[in-house]
């Protein structure tokens, strides 16, 4: 997706990525995105296996405004394959 920048963690394999929806826009601040995954709003993707994945959407500019404040870092929105 354009816009989108995903880097690798400080840790070694197995380490959690960064990703980034609407780029750096501060020095000292957060720019997580939100995640919701099946409509549930969480802070990280560690607790989802990536063969459970279904589909994955970035919402961000007025897209995202849905979600308010929270989401003006971009949003991911992860669909999981619930049938297993």
């Amino acid at each position: 997706c354009p816009g989108v920048t995903v880097t690798s963690g400080a840790g070694g394999p197995g380490s959690e990525q960064k990703i980034e929806i609407r780029g750096q826009s501060s020095i000292n601040l957060d720019t997580t995105p939100l995640f919701v995954i099946d409509g549930m709003v969480t802070s990280t993707l560690a607790n989802i296996a990536p063969c459970d994945v279904k589909s994955i959407n970035f919402l961000k500019d007025s897209s995202a405004s849905i979600y308010g404040s929270r989401g003006a870092n971009g949003v991911i929105l992860i669909e999981t394959l619930r049938g297993r």
